[in-house]
């Protein structure tokens, strides 16, 4: 992981389109991604917003939790002001590959997880764990691009067995 300075580097810089306005995007060395559209100043943190980065032609897709309300710093906000968003970003053909990998080593340097163990006990609670999985927990899983593999007790009475073998 890249240790943040005062003055961050710029790592790459290039003209792209979003939604249809073309507009500089500058990636920093501290892992911020800036753009602005007009006098719209916006900035998305890698480590801390972005889950995934994928590629479709000359298009970087950046899948991230961001505040409610589009790109910005994500810092001391609750979990209900979070939501999954998408920014595409169309470059030109001879960056789009330098781009994806320069964006992709950064991710892969902060030491996420490529590989998870989840344990939901589908009893405890409201009883809505293992919906919360499917709706909430298994899309982000799958916007960083983590693998996982899901465990708990098929049915109550295998719950103590289960429960034991966690500990």
């Amino acid at each position: 992981m890249n240790i943040p300075s005062e003055n961050p580097s710029i790592i790459l810089s290039d003209d792209v389109t979003i939604a249809g306005n073309l507009m500089p995007l500058i990636f920093f060395s501290d892992g911020t991604l800036r753009w602005s559209n007009g006098g719209d100043e916006r900035r998305l943190i890698l480590e801390k917003e972005v889950l995934g980065v994928s590629i479709d032609g000359s298009k970087i897709i950046l899948r991230c939790v961001v505040e409610n309300g589009g790109g910005g710093f994500l810092c001391c906000v609750t979990t209900e002001t979070l939501v999954r968003k998408s920014f595409v970003f169309q470059l030109p053909d001879d960056s789009v590959t330098v781009w994806f990998q320069k964006l992709r080593e950064f991710i892969n340097s902060l030491g996420r997880p490529k590989r998870l163990l989840v344990l939901v006990n589908p009893y405890g609670g409201q009883k809505a764990a293992l919906k919360i999985f499917v709706e909430i927990v298994k899309p982000l899983l799958k916007d960083a691009e983590t693998e996982f593999t899901l465990k708990g007790p098929y049915f109550i009475l295998a719950l103590p067995v289960w429960l034991e073998t966690c500990m």
